[in-house]
């Protein structure tokens, strides 16, 4: 057991912290947490949420309810908008890796794990701000701007990129940089699309101003997701609803990028595109510092990277690699614990986030040269790389504590 008081006390609600709440109690950590917002709520679009995603949902009791609220995704699509034709695609193989994938929006990813805490009794706390942290020999004090105090024997950052807990007490130099890129979102009632849909899960289509992706978001498929880059300068309001004049900004910016389009349906997705939405893109530059003393950072708050369409998955995994390290090693020694899971995991956060920076450079407008390369290199890559993702879809951060 943990020292006295033997509770978790996690900082964050939304998809990152319920993540770790409940798979700390799986290894039979007391856990409580604090939501800055007045109840449940969680920004942007629609996640991809890989077999290794969806493992993780299962550990943690939220995987049914993901299944009756999300798309499964067999495959994601390439298509070429200017060759108006399919360049490949890259499967999600539930014979090999032993789930399928799901899209699903970041709102029903959290209220399905919010269904499985409900479940498990655990108590989250609502308009609760941080405005402190402190810490004894014994525990570590969380103190909210309504006067509330909560005590631990750790304290969970799940905060997001601009975490309390990062910025008031474990690391409050590292600072969100803006990557001079906003993306935009949306969805689309898929009952007004009147031309065949091209693809049927899922796809990304390319073309030399960058990446438009499309995909179905919900299990009767009734819902469309569409998203976007734009370069842009940061807007000075906090984002994620668009104001009506950036909304038609964007749509008139589609329109003209994507005039000469051969793809009828997309020029009806661009048209009939609404509830939409945007982010300035901001990332955590570097490797940071993700502990201190009995706190712990875990998500965003300690590696925020551009949209992959995967960084849900990587706060999942950080919650089950960690509670994992707890199973394994218990409690009494919390430094120990905090140490071997950051040295398991940072190489492959880093890892990953070279893998994402290039990605989302190498999505971003191109010369026309460049992109009959890229769409000449796609399918020979998809099939290059095909065992490279059985293998990574297949993945089970569990078995990296032995």
């Amino acid at each position: 057991m943990l020292a006295h008081p033997s509770q978790a006390v996690i900082i964050g609600g939304g998809i990152c912290g319920i993540t770790a709440a409940l798979a700390l109690k799986k290894v039979g950590i007391p856990v409580v947490v604090y939501e800055l917002r007045s109840g449940p709520a969680t920004a942007g679009g629609a996640v991809n949420l890989t077999p290794v995603a969806l493992r993780y949902l299962d550990h943690v009791g939220a995987l049914e309810e993901i299944y009756r609220r999300g798309s499964r995704t067999k495959e994601v699509t390439i298509f070429s908008i200017p060759k108006a034709k399919r360049l490949g695609g890259y499967k999600f193989k539930a014979d090999i890796t032993g789930y399928p994938a799901v899209r699903a929006t970041r709102h029903d990813l959290l209220q399905s794990l919010l269904y499985a805490s409900a479940k498990e009794n655990i108590t989250i706390h609502y308009s609760a701000k941080l405005t402190s942290v402190s810490e004894d020999e014994d525990s570590i004090t969380a103190t909210f701007a309504d006067g509330r105090k909560a005590s631990g024997a750790m304290l969970l950052g799940c905060d997001g990129i601009y975490s309390a807990t990062r910025l008031k007490y474990v690391d409050p130099s590292r600072k969100p940089e803006y990557t001079g890129t906003v993306a935009a979102g949306g969805v689309l009632k898929t009952a007004t699309l009147k031309s065949p849909v091209h693809f049927e899960d899922a796809c990304v289509n390319l073309s030399e101003h960058g990446f438009l992706v499309t995909a179905y978001c919900n299990k009767d498929r009734s819902n469309m997701y569409v998203a976007l880059s734009l370069d842009k300068q940061a807007n000075s309001h906090d984002g994620w609803d668009m104001t009506p004049e950036e909304a038609e900004a964007t749509k008139q910016y589609m329109i003209e990028k994507y005039a000469d389009v051969k793809t009828p349906v997309i020029k009806e997705i661009i048209q009939q595109w609404e509830d939409q939405f945007y982010w300035p893109v901001h990332e955590l530059k570097g490797s940071g510092v993700w502990s201190k003393g009995r706190a712990l950072l875990l998500g965003d708050a300690c590696h925020a990277m551009p949209p992959n369409g995967e960084s849900a998955g990587f706060c999942l995994e950080d919650a089950v690699l960690l509670a994992t390290v707890f199973g394994k090693r218990g409690a009494k020694d919390l430094q120990a614990v905090f140490q071997e899971y950051i040295a398991i995991r940072r190489p492959e956060i880093d890892s990953a986030r070279i893998e994402t920076q290039s990605r989302w450079k190498s999505a971003q407008f191109m010369t026309p040269w460049q992109f009959r390369l890229r769409q000449a290199i796609i399918p020979w890559y998809l099939w290059w790389t095909e065992s490279k993702r059985d293998a990574l879809f297949s993945k089970d951060v569990r078995n990296s504590v032995v």
